[in-house]
């Protein structure tokens, strides 16, 4: 991953942690442009194939915050895509699909959410709405 923001007047990056969303959204950006490292495709997918992208991470990669986004597996799905990766791109958009309510008698019944609570986030769901135009 990468610094969460650079410091014009001191030269310096953040130190802050990882926002899992944000920084896949300037890996998306640098998989547009072809300026995806290499160690970035292994990691990611090393996080799509154990299922463990999570919502935050220290600068020096360890878990912050243990919860999963399901915006998050779609931001990856599309980085896959731009970068060419049929395989990689169908397998987090297959992680995206796995957390759509499939219960007809719930009140989020299509939605990308939570029955328990029934918590639908629109983040995940216009997220996941984008990436199956890929």
């Amino acid at each position: 991953m990468y610094a969460p923001s650079y410091n014009w007047k001191t030269n310096q990056y953040g130190t802050k942690n990882l926002n899992t969303s944000e920084a896949l959204i300037t890996v998306l950006h640098l998989a547009e442009i072809g300026k995806m490292k290499p160690e970035t495709v292994s990691w990611l997918k090393m996080q799509i194939d154990n299922k463990k992208l999570y919502n935050s991470y220290t600068t020096a990669g360890a878990i912050e915050d243990h919860d999963q986004s399901t915006g998050n597996y779609a931001i990856a799905a599309m980085i896959f895509a731009r970068n060419g990766d049929r395989k990689y791109y169908q397998k987090a958009m297959n992680l995206v699909w796995d957390d759509q309510v499939r219960n007809k008698n719930s009140k989020i019944y299509g939605a990308l959410g939570d029955t328990k609570d029934n918590d639908a986030y629109s983040f995940n769901n216009l997220l996941a709405l984008l990436t199956s135009q890929y």
